[in-house]
């Protein structure tokens, strides 16, 4: 049996896609896990402001991924770009939720967070052979579409920075409860 480059690299590709779903899967189950431990211990405010949006959010995201899918989302699937998006962005939520009573501002923070990871995806345009298109394929305005393009880097920013400003907060109130303790 006789192997060329373009086998051996697919394979990689393949494996790469299958490790990059895989995480994304874990991170949704994880998510599933904390959803189910929160209904069983009656903590609604963990569901309804972090659970739940976090959920729905991933929901749409992967609607809009699937239905705008073009030239751009396909090379951006193949990095592996939506699966590592979502396992970071459900994985700080869940870590997140446990400090809800703690802090309004971490309320503030997954609520702001939503809402910047679904901007990245409902705007981020994206092209086939003939027209660019953006937000579930609805709208195909060529000219809008690097406007559209910066808008969707720009909310991927803020959800970045909005992110590692959760990840502050939540590491802050973790060294007062341990100062509190000891």
């Amino acid at each position: 049996m006789r192997f060329d480059l373009t086998d051996i690299v697919m394979g990689m590709i393949n494996v790469y896609i299958a490790i990059a779903t895989a995480v994304a899967v874990a991170a949704v189950m994880a998510m599933l896990w904390t959803f189910i431990v929160s209904m069983i211990r009656r903590q609604y405010d963990k569901l309804g402001c972090c659970l739940l949006p976090s959920l729905l959010c991933v929901v749409i995201a992967a609607a809009s991924w699937v239905f705008n899918a073009g030239f751009m989302r396909l090379l951006m699937t193949v990095l592996g770009v939506p699966h590592w998006h979502a396992a970071f962005f459900l994985t700080y939520n869940i870590q997140a939720s446990a400090y809800l009573k703690k802090s309004s501002q971490i309320k503030r923070y997954i609520w702001l967070i939503c809402l910047f990871y679904e901007g990245t995806y409902l705007l981020f345009p994206d092209i086939d052979n003939v027209r660019s298109y953006f937000f579930f394929g609805l709208i195909q305005i060529d000219w809008l579409y690097m406007i559209m393009a910066y808008l969707a880097v720009a909310c991927l920013i803020i959800h970045l920075i909005m992110m590692s400003r959760l990840r502050a907060l939540r590491k802050t109130l973790q060294a007062e409860e341990k100062a509190n303790m000891g």
